[in-house]
């Protein structure tokens, strides 16, 4: 279908975008299968094939965030488990599978040295993004309150849940976003919290994804559930910190996959506490 770039979302779809769906996906899968080949539950060729066919999608749909994540998901597996040949062996495979991986997207969008840490640094926190009046990810806070939030109040409260919203239907679009809508703060989750709950807002919202990890790092340092559950939810929460600030995953539909991998340490252990009780019943 001739489809590559941000058109490439294959089960989403193939509308501007639908990759964002693709990276939690990936994540997910990677995470689980990472870990299952490390703790000897799923075989390693499985493991390696998975890496193949995701690094392919990576590299054809330019998510170049993805290749950071992919080395997170490789430190973050490693850490889990106990050393072994199997995950030398996976790693050595894996690091080779990333620089193929690298070297393809160079060659189908002539990056020529742009994927550097530096270059990558300097995209994601220079003013603007996709033109001369946007904002861009880690800098929309700083240009927001800058130029387009001065009250203080604002600032610290924002201007109220919906009220810079916006919709398919241009009748429900907000105020502020027909006056401001061509700054596509509405591209990132970070933006979106400042602008409508402030920075008490953006405090909470850390606060609540820091709690849940903490929770879930508890029940996992207590062997309260499926250890494996846990692994992948505690790696799922540093994506997500990764993702308040890349694009608006964790507000669309997208966020349903992440939320459903945070809740199952959580509805593990109540199974098994229940199961217990009826046991000792």
């Amino acid at each position: 279908m001739n489809l590559r770039g941000d058109y490439l979302g294959g089960i989403f779809g193939i509308t501007k975008g639908a990759n964002a769906d693709t990276i939690v996906l990936i994540s997910i899968v990677m995470c689980r299968s990472l870990l299952m080949t490390f703790q000897g539950t799923e075989k390693i060729w499985i493991c390696i094939l998975k890496s193949i066919c995701s690094m392919f999608l990576i590299a054809a749909a330019e998510l170049k965030f993805m290749f950071l994540v992919f080395v997170l998901i490789l430190i973050g597996a490693s850490l889990c488990t106990r050393y072994s040949w199997r995950k030398m062996l996976l790693l050595s495979v894996a690091a080779l599978v990333l620089f193929v991986g690298i070297d393809y997207a160079t060659a189908l969008f002539d990056y020529k040295g742009t994927l550097s840490l530096e270059n990558l640094w300097a995209l994601a926190t220079k003013e603007n993004y996709s033109s001369s009046s946007d904002v861009n990810r880690l800098s929309a806070i700083s240009s927001l309150a800058k130029n387009v939030i001065q009250n203080p109040l604002y600032q610290l409260f924002g201007m109220g849940l919906g009220n810079c919203d916006t919709s398919n239907f241009a009748v429900c679009n907000s105020a502020f976003y027909q006056q401001y809508g061509h700054l596509h703060y509405t591209w990132n989750m970070s933006a979106m919290l400042f602008l409508e709950t402030g920075y008490v807002g953006l405090c909470i919202y850390f606060m609540f994804l820091i709690s849940c990890g903490l929770c879930i790092y508890r029940k996992y340092k207590n062997g309260d559930g499926d250890r494996l559950n846990h692994q992948v939810a505690l790696m799922m929460i540093l994506l997500c910190l990764m993702l308040v600030f890349y694009n608006a995953s964790l507000r669309v539909e997208t966020a349903y996959m992440i939320y459903m991998v945070l809740a199952i340490p959580f509805i593990d252990s109540k199974a098994d506490n229940a199961h217990v009780s009826m046991l000792r019943d």
